[in-house]
């Protein structure tokens, strides 16, 4: 995701015009921050869309969970 992100800022990218960060306003949302940040992947006709900070979330615990399971974890007491 990182890569893809540092590729649009390039003036001549080499890559990767099928993700993207981007902003959504829902306008129906009343108890949270209506301002929604998404990514996007797109595959051909494909776009998958996913809310990033969920989707950071998951990394981290597949991360975590992944660390944890060889032993790479600092002891937490």
């Amino acid at each position: 995701m990182c890569h893809g992100f540092k590729h649009k800022a390039l003036s001549n990218p080499s890559h990767d015009a099928d993700f993207n960060l981007y902003r959504e306003y829902d306008y129906f949302e009343t108890k949270n921050n209506p301002t929604k940040y998404r990514v996007a992947f797109a595959h051909e006709y494909d776009i998958k869309k996913f809310d990033l900070f969920e989707l950071v979330e998951a990394w981290f615990l597949l991360w975590k969970d992944f660390l944890g399971r060889k032993g790479l974890l600092p002891n937490q007491s």
